[in-house]
């Protein structure tokens, strides 16, 4: 029935609110404050506020990381939109000067093909052949006139009074022996007027063959027409002379107006000697004008972008990615806090602690990046972490089996064996003469189906401590089931020792109940005097605190170890109660 209102009233009492410490008649000169926590409220206001500001930046880092994101999603959507465009713009115009010159081609190449067959008719009398002059001019329909040369002398025509009678005196340029184009203002029909001339010659005689004059102005209407928005208009080049859509004119090479305007594109005829040049607006500015149709739909990519990055990021940006980046770039540093035993005054142990220097944030509390390890699933890799940098740095402590480091472990450590196995692995391989104690923290109760590997690591020479008892899971059947061979009660009931305060009369319920169950007591949060020398005469087994010393470096260890035995010497516990403790130094 005791055991059971015990119980109860470790309960309550970790709900209720903490008085401070009322300092008696008699008590040593003040400590250092300096040295001392912040007020519990304060630290907890602080972090709450470290937290927030923590949080906030880091929702800024993330709203940020997703815009530039989108924007550059959206830059590289408008850029390949646009790359698309030109490729869309110069291929277009390609395919203009191209079809114009297939049309061309086809057109004299039908008369190329008549001509292979009738080159004969220059040898034959014009009153037998004429009928057959008119009878090709209509049925190739874009000719407008078809004559026999013989000699350089026009002899037949499918015209009815023939003007012609010299082609050498005219067009002397064309009296060749391969296939020629004249592109020239007609000098006697329709004079003035553009007419093409395709000269055909009779492979054995060059100065004989056949001359078809084409009506030009009325091809080049459909075959230089334009094609909006890529094409402005093309032109006909045949030998330096020029025509364009819509122009009357034939110019001459050496015309001015020519090279104001140059082309965008000439291409070639790759069968007959002509080229088609093209007229238009620069690529890049067609490109740039049709490139507004895109917008709405690299609006909606910038909007995607942005929304799953920012949802990707959710990991990233928070600070359990930096934990997860100090851990694999090993920037946690380990620091220790001495456990002094009461009655000796001998350091028998240290609690190893962590502390994490952030490059952008500085020194993080443990009270916010451990929890956060928590929530996030890296606490075992924490305490992975711990053992191996432990292990490494355990030659500045004595080398005693009586000394031992005391490790915070979670309970989701201990599942499927993976405590015992790190264990192994990471710390008794090295065959330390140190023990190992694993501290539980009651705010996370142990599953049942765990309960079997605390026997194993006790066969492995470790102890278990349960940590920041009074606060979390406190019951007699819980303590039954973990049988830890150590509780350490939490710094909040140490402060207040000496005041009348509930939690100061639960105190010693706890201390007369870890009495009655033989349990090493470990009292936290010890800064004065007083308070040790309460510790003391109630028989509490070890104390840790501020009076000691403050955590500090593993490498500090020797140098305040040493400095504490020469303080502490021989005195008496009297003595050190008096003051001595509190003489030495505190490592930060």
């Amino acid at each position: 029935m005791a055991s059971l209102l015990i119980a109860l009233l470790l309960r309550s009492a970790a709900r209720l609110p903490l008085a401070r410490a009322t300092p008696t008649r008699n008590v040593p000169p003040p400590v250092n404050r300096s040295r001392l926590p912040a007020d519990t409220a304060q630290l907890k206001g602080a972090l709450m506020l470290f937290s927030h500001i923590t949080m906030k930046r880091y929702r800024l880092y993330r709203a940020l990381l997703a815009i530039t994101i989108g924007a550059l999603v959206c830059i590289i959507s408008l850029a390949s939109r646009y790359q698309q465009e030109l490729t869309t713009v110069q291929q277009m115009q390609r395919n203009a000067a191209t079809i114009a010159i297939t049309q061309l081609e086809r057109i004299l190449s039908r008369a190329e093909t008549v001509s292979k067959n009738n080159i004969g008719w220059v040898n034959q009398r014009c009153e037998e052949i004429s009928p057959h002059l008119t009878n090709m001019a209509i049925h190739l329909e874009t000719i407008r006139a078809v004559l026999l040369v013989k000699d350089g002398i026009v002899t037949c025509s499918n015209l009815i009074n023939q003007p012609i009678k010299s082609l050498r005196a005219i067009y002397p340029e064309m009296l060749s022996a391969k296939d020629t184009l004249v592109l020239r203002a007609a000098r006697l029909l329709n004079r003035g007027s553009p007419i093409l001339l395709f000269w055909r010659p009779d492979q054995a005689n060059p100065t004989s063959g056949m001359v078809y004059i084409f009506n030009i102005a009325t091809l080049s209407a459909f075959i230089l027409a334009p094609r909006p928005p890529y094409v402005d208009y093309m032109a006909l080049n045949v030998a330096g002379h020029t025509l364009r859509f819509n122009d009357m004119r034939v110019r001459a090479p050496t015309d001015a107006a020519e090279a104001e305007t140059p082309p965008r594109l000439e291409l070639r005829s790759s069968r007959y000697p002509f080229s088609i040049s093209l007229f238009s607006p620069a690529a890049r500015d067609l490109a740039l004008q049709r490139l507004p149709r895109h917008i709405p739909l690299a609006l909606l990519l910038f909007l995607l972008a942005s929304i799953l990055t920012y949802l990707a990021s959710a990991n990233r940006m928070s600070l359990a990615y930096p934990i997860a980046q100090a851990i694999r770039r090993r920037q946690l540093t380990l620091y220790c806090q001495p456990i002094i035993h009461t009655e000796s005054g001998r350091c028998e142990g240290v609690e190893i602690l962590l502390r994490w220097y952030n490059p952008r944030h500085g020194w993080t509390s443990p009270e916010i990046f451990i929890p956060l390890a928590e929530q996030n699933g890296l606490i075992v890799p924490l305490t992975r972490y711990l053992l191996e940098a432990l292990a490494a740095q355990r030659h500045h402590f004595p080398h005693d089996r009586d000394f031992y480091f005391s490790i915070n472990v979670a309970a989701e450590h201990f599942a499927q064996g993976k405590l015992a196995l790190d264990i192994q692995n990471l710390w008794l391989r090295h065959r330390p003469q140190q023990r190992l104690m694993l501290e539980l923290t009651e705010r996370t109760r142990l599953p049942s189906q765990d309960y079997p590997q605390l026997h194993i690591l006790r066969e492995m020479g470790l102890s278990l401590a349960l940590d920041d008892f009074g606060t979390g899971h406190s019951s007699l059947s819980y303590l039954q089931d973990l049988q830890p061979e150590m509780l350490k009660i939490d710094r909040a009931f140490c402060a207040t020792i000496g005041s009348d305060a509930i939690n100061a009369r639960v105190l010693d319920l706890m201390i007369d109940l870890a009495r009655q169950l033989r349990l090493r007591l470990v009292m936290e949060g010890v800064e004065q005097t007083q308070q040790a020398d309460y510790l003391r005469q109630r028989q509490v087994y070890a104390m840790q605190g501020y009076l000691f010393a403050r955590p500090m470096p593993l490498r500090d260890f020797p140098g305040w170890h040493a400095h504490y035995q020469r303080q502490c010497g021989d005195s008496t516990p009297a003595a050190q109660s008096a003051g001595e403790f509190s003489r030495a130094p505190a490592q930060t």
